[in-house]
């Protein structure tokens, strides 16, 4: 669930933060490929009977804005195709059309019959995220994911699990691999047991709001724990990226029109080449990311409490896939 504006400062470990994307972009680059598919999903509306972002309903305001922009500039950076469906008052109602999670899993079942191992894959989504505490699974919702009714019911059969997304990832025969989710609970996705998460999964989630020492233990040792990844695995995991970690909350901002992650995510390919390559990767892209989260929004909003869940408002960006790093954008 995403929520309006609340935050909590970074303070000195951002330095860390561009550190250990260097680091990150130290291990082995990846290619641009000869082909790039991207899978795009953002879902505003999931109860039609309201608009979008109304109060005490389960209605998004800018996931579909997210999804969007997130597909015109994949395009605009020489991504050949991106396969966009999103869920907003005005997009229609054929099922077939829609974010759902059997559209989903189709659409990567068309890609494992068409893509190449030289070929590179991204899945992007926008929307809700839940964690069920009786299986302790995160699970991103797409459309359909929430009933469609005045008093909803949540279906975790058509929400998507992490053990259930990697599953299909693994039928592609390509392990140049994208997961980008902007959610809530995002996080759960990061680690799933073939990658290693970069900094607490419960950054922002404190009784005094105070930053922990092992978020800048865990930056400054970023690419030890990649390092560790490429050790202990044999298979090359998704180079996946969270808006906030598996006990956060996500958020979205009518200032940006946009989630905040993905706004800065946005931002990045147009920024975040900080080596001026022309080129920029998914450790560029997240280290841009992370340092912006200072002052877009954790700094702004440390001292604020979100009124639903209670917590503060703060939250952290994720990134993790092993020893490696690939193109996201090109200027």
């Amino acid at each position: 669930m995403k929520g309006p504006a609340r935050s909590a400062a970074l303070g000195a470990f951002i330095y860390l933060a561009l550190l250990a994307a260097a680091l990150l972009g130290a291990c082995s680059m990846g290619k641009v490929s000869t082909t790039r598919h991207a899978l795009v999903y953002g879902v505003s509306l999931y109860q039609s009977m309201y608009v979008e972002g109304e109060d005490y309903t389960n209605n998004l305001t800018y996931s579909d804005n997210d999804a969007v922009s997130m597909g015109s500039i994949l395009a605009a950076a020489g991504w050949e195709e991106a396969n966009i469906r999103v869920r907003a008052r005005g997009s229609g109602t054929t099922t077939s059309t829609l974010p759902t999670k059997a559209n989903l899993f189709a659409d990567l079942d068309d890609l494992a019959a068409s893509v190449s191992s030289s070929d590179t894959v991204l899945i992007y989504f926008s929307g809700h995220g839940t964690y069920r505490s009786s299986t302790d699974t995160t699970y991103f919702i797409p459309y359909l994911g929430i009933s469609d009714e005045a008093s909803p019911s949540l279906y975790y059969s058509l929400c998507v699990s992490p053990a259930e997304l990697a599953a299909k990832l693994e039928e592609l025969p390509t392990d140049k691999v994208f997961v980008i989710l902007d959610t809530c609970y995002s996080g759960g996705f990061v680690d799933t047991g073939s990658a290693t998460d970069t900094a607490p999964q419960n950054y922002g989630i404190f009784d005094d709001g105070t930053e922990p020492s092992t978020v800048l233990y865990a930056l400054g040792n970023f690419g030890e724990l990649l390092s560790d990844n490429a050790d202990r695995y044999n298979a090359t995991p998704p180079i996946t990226i969270s808006a906030a970690g598996a006990e956060e909350l996500s958020y979205e901002n009518p200032y940006y029109s946009h989630g905040i992650f993905t706004y800065l995510l946005l931002e990045s390919a147009e920024n975040g080449d900080s080596n001026n390559d022309g080129y920029i990767t998914a450790s560029e892209s997240y280290g841009y990311i992370l340092n912006r989260f200072e002052s877009v929004w954790n700094s702004q909003y440390y001292s604020s409490i979100d009124p639903v869940s209670g917590l503060y408002a703060d939250y952290l960006p994720r990134i993790s896939g092993g020893a490696r790093d690939l193109v996201l954008f090109e200027d």
